[in-house]
């Protein structure tokens, strides 16, 4: 395929009225004199996963979805009051944007035009995060960042990327990678363990979890990209820990309003995950 090609199924924004695609003109509304932000994606069968085009409308508590199926236009509506955690992909080349709650939406997309999608992202998470973002600032926040830096300098800018302006990081929680062979019990065949490096970070206003994606082969170690996930204390219920033994394994599972659990895995050598849940719990509450 040639450059020309690929750039035509970058999602791009769209100016004015004139510029929407004539098969939305006729479902597309405007609130106010003010013509609101708003990307088109264009259709793409040529990605893993195929798309429909779509065109995307950011307003002040919410976002339009329209999209163009088999059957004609239909439109999903994500009130931001509704959303409760957004996931953001970067594999290779394809890149996915998916906004988990009552109306759950999947965007895949060229990631080489992801940075339509930033006033999007920030938006939702103002508007979840506004009450949570002035709290008192912790006096230990620059050293939990210099530690993650010493850990892994890659997580930290691609967490300081991420922390809103006015936050204040109050826990810090690394996962080194583990590729190990685990003998159960005598007798029993022997298993391959394998955690994903990963850093999760609690904010005054969110969780921020950032793991990066490889090859969980034995000796390819390939990076094929990372997952973001943001995470409003807004829709946090609670975090337990589970301890599995038998796998080896912590789990920290953060229980979220209106849709299904996140659970992260830690090796159970990693002593701090029990502090973390703590310090989840006791900032939620707050």
């Amino acid at each position: 395929m040639s450059s020309i090609m690929t750039m035509k199924a970058w999602p791009e924004k769209i100016n004015s009225y004139d510029d929407i695609p004539k098969v939305f003109k006729d479902f597309f509304y405007q609130r106010d004199e003010k013509f609101p932000y708003t990307v088109y994606i264009p259709a793409n069968s040529t990605l893993l996963k195929k798309r429909n085009e779509k065109l995307l409308s950011l307003y002040d508590d919410s976002l339009s979805v329209l999209v163009n199926t088999k059957d004609g236009v239909i439109e999903k509506k994500c009130s931001f009051d509704e959303i409760s955690y957004i996931e953001k992909v970067s594999i290779l080349m394809m890149g996915k944007l998916k906004i988990f709650g009552e109306i759950s939406v999947s965007l895949y997309f060229n990631t080489m035009g992801d940075k339509v999608f930033n006033k999007i992202i920030t938006a939702i998470r103002n508007y979840l995060s506004q009450d949570k973002k002035f709290s008192q600032k912790n006096e230990d926040e620059k050293e939990l960042l210099e530690i993650l830096g010493k850990n892994n300098l890659k997580y930290l800018n691609s967490i300081m990327e991420l922390i809103q302006n006015e936050a204040t990081v109050h826990s810090v929680l690394f996962q080194p990678e583990v590729r190990k062979k685990v003998i159960q019990k005598r007798g029993e065949k022997t298993i391959f363990k394998y955690i994903a490096s990963h850093v999760t970070v609690l904010t005054s206003s969110e969780i921020i979890h950032i793991r990066e994606e490889k090859s969980k082969s034995m000796t390819l170690k390939t990076s094929y990209g990372t997952v973001s996930l943001i995470i409003p204390l807004e829709k946090i219920n609670h975090v337990e820990l589970n301890k599995d033994e038998k796998e080896e394994l912590k789990r920290l599972i953060v229980d979220i309003e209106g849709t299904h659990n996140l659970e992260f895995h830690f090796d159970i050598a990693n002593e701090k995950v029990e502090d973390f849940a703590s310090m989840c719990n006791t900032i939620i509450k707050n």
